[in-house]
């Protein structure tokens, strides 16, 4: 089976990189239709061009990669002409991201409707439209008034060739002081304002813990000014990191941390960092929700707490800095479950059967 991978997607972005390393893992050839020209007219006309010339040998599907809201109009139109079926990547929703959880425009703004309506255009267009949780494909066949029967589910999974255990044991079995740590970008979907208010219920306990928040974004000013005004001595702010170095950076902690947001999109998700996490074999806390109830069981692969309530995850730090078995226990099973389901091998299994069902 030829796949053609389509679109202006960024190759360093991790959904598309266990793509490509599921590709191989499955034995399918692939073949790149890649332009990141910003002008759509010449993007258009650059991909149309690579696409006739890797079309003389054949093509067995189309998957736009992720995010290729705006381009899968010429994969459709590709698709009809050549006879081919179009995989749509969705990922997020442009809507869903920008409107509702980052807040970059109002609801009823003429970005939130042109945001609204690549959404619908593309999961209109493609025949197939991938996403990683039900959850998600739920929130798109609600808003989006999509058929149900269009969707696939491809979880986003870890690339454990980067990701895996670094340390035996893998959990830290003293007592304190332990290491909690959050990798990301401050997005509103992440919360880090829930786990502020939790590091300072923690320091006001004298429970011997300290956060690493590691990365920059959005709400990264806001965040420090929080910090301060709670006046926090058992949190450490870090700037970002390669990628190959975050491996090294999540071995050092004793527990990660995943998303606490409280928005539609942090309901629908499970993150990239929570399955790293579960890939190092390390215990994992995040928001229960009804996307992580897909993927994980309370208290045996990840400790779940409500969204958006940092006296719950307050409290599942401290639970699991007073139980280092637990924290043995979940950190083994999370690694279980990933090698399972989630691993590069796994994608690569569902991958196979999703193109060619």
């Amino acid at each position: 089976m030829r796949i053609c991978m389509f679109g202006a997607y960024q190759h360093d972005d991790e959904r598309n990189r266990i793509f490509f390393k599921a590709l191989q893992s499955a034995d399918l050839a692939c073949v790149e239709c890649h332009s990141r020209l910003p002008s759509t007219s010449r993007r258009y006309r650059q991909l149309y061009q690579r696409y006739q010339e890797v079309a003389q040998d054949g093509v067995d599907a189309i998957y736009v990669g992720k995010i290729g809201h705006g381009d899968v109009p010429l994969a459709w139109a590709l698709g009809r002409r050549y006879g081919v079926p179009v995989f749509f990547d969705a990922f997020v929703s442009m809507f869903d991201t920008y409107v509702n959880d980052r807040q970059r425009h109002g609801r009823y703004s003429a970005k939130a409707l042109y945001y609204y309506l690549l959404d619908y255009q593309a999961a209109h267009l493609a025949q197939h439209v991938v996403l990683d949780t039900t959850a998600h494909i739920d929130y798109f066949a609600r808003t989006f008034h999509v058929n149900r029967h269009k969707f696939r589910l491809l979880p986003i999974g870890a690339d454990d060739t980067v990701f895996f255990p670094q340390q035996d044991p893998a959990v830290t079995l003293v007592d304190t002081p332990l290491s909690v740590l959050f990798i990301g970008t401050y997005i509103p979907l992440h919360g880090v304002d829930v786990i502020l208010r939790a590091a300072k219920i923690l320091q006001t306990q004298n429970v011997d813990v300290t956060f690493r928040l590691l990365g920059k974004g959005q709400t990264y000013p806001a965040m420090r000014r929080m910090a301060t005004d709670l006046d926090l001595v058992n949190v450490r702010f870090e700037d970002p990191v390669p990628l190959e170095e975050l491996p090294m950076a999540m071995a050092g902690a004793d527990i990660l941390l995943g998303i606490f947001g409280v928005s539609n999109k942090a309901h629908n998700v499970v993150p990239n960092k929570a399955y790293q996490a579960i890939a190092m074999r390390k215990p994992l806390i995040t928001a229960d929700t009804p996307a992580s109830r897909e993927v994980f069981t309370q208290r045996q692969d990840a400790f779940l707490c409500p969204p958006g309530d940092p006296v719950a995850l307050a409290g599942a730090v401290k639970t699991l800095c007073e139980d280092p078995q637990l924290r043995q226990s979940i950190a083994q099973q999370g690694y279980d479950l990933f090698q399972r389901s989630f691993s590069i091998a796994q994608i690569g299994v569902r991958l196979k059967a999703m193109l060619q069902a």
